[in-house]
């Protein structure tokens, strides 16, 4: 009887300490840094510090928990991504489109970049409000 109890004490605690992280398709990296154009793509975990991302096409893409610090993503397409828990320190945010977004608990520092947008109306901002809803 005790068996099966730590048997499964042991599974729980195990799943718990060392969660199974689902990461970026390294395809999907691939392909929107030479094109600037992934929309829909799992970028989820991704490393796009300082990375050159003007006009990219990333409608739908899952860039929760990405690195975007320092990344250049003035005139981008991020309609209806998910950025949840994004570290985006000095991002710029010069005339994107964030309409519909998921910016909830993501990181922000270095100013009001977020403000410089073009939209993001309808997007789920840091602290968990919507914008302009």
């Amino acid at each position: 009887m005790m068996k099966p109890f730590l048997l499964g004490v042991a599974l729980f605690s195990t799943c718990w300490i060392c969660p199974v992280a689902q990461a970026e398709n390294p395809e999907h990296v691939e392909r929107l840094v030479k094109s600037r154009s992934c929309p829909r793509c799992n970028l989820q975990g991704a490393d796009l510090s300082a990375v050159n991302l003007r006009n990219a096409n990333l409608a739908g893409a899952n860039l929760a928990g990405a690195n975007l610090n320092l990344a250049d993503l003035t005139d981008a397409n991020l309609s209806n991504a998910i950025l949840t828990g994004a570290s985006l320190a000095w991002t710029n945010f010069t005339d994107a489109n964030l309409e519909g977004a998921d910016l909830s608990q993501s990181q922000f520092e270095g100013g009001e970049r977020l403000g410089r947008a073009l939209s993001f109306e309808k997007a789920t901002l840091p602290d968990g409000t919507i914008a302009f809803p």
